[in-house]
């Protein structure tokens, strides 16, 4: 699936992750959307990049790629998390910001992702397509 992403499965799991952002944060709460970034798809419009715009789209959100893509070659199983670094921020984005991702195992990603942008001053939340039970 994450070499081959069709539009149409794209746009509906925006719009799934657009509604529980709603349901729990309000209609209006979030004024950009930013996706984690790029790795281990080895292509810079990955799901989390492309989910997250189209999360922008259904919220009327500014979808900004504010941290830095890491293309890596190699395996983001669990067991490697341990080594996964906090991006850089490329782009300070002020307001609510919610940060998509498309799986989320560890947790790693995301919360490194989250965090880089509370510290560079964004009121930042997370929010994974395929979470962990």
């Amino acid at each position: 699936l994450k070499h081959h992403l069709p539009d149409r499965f794209v746009a509906t799991a925006g719009r799934q992750l657009a509604m529980v952002a709603r349901k729990f944060h309000g209609h209006r709460a979030f004024s950009v959307v930013v996706p984690v970034p790029c790795g281990h798809s080895g292509r810079p419009d990955c799901l989390s990049y492309r989910l997250a715009e189209a999360v922008s789209a259904e919220l009327d959100a500014a979808f900004v790629a504010a941290l830095e893509p890491r293309l890596i070659r190699g395996s983001s199983h669990p067991k490697q998390s341990r080594h996964f670094r906090k991006p850089r921020v490329m782009t300070r984005v002020k307001g609510r910001v919610l940060v998509v991702d498309d799986v989320c195992t560890t947790g790693r990603h995301i919360s490194l992702s989250v965090a880089a942008l509370r510290d560079a001053g964004a009121d930042a939340s997370g929010l994974v397509w395929i979470g962990p039970r």
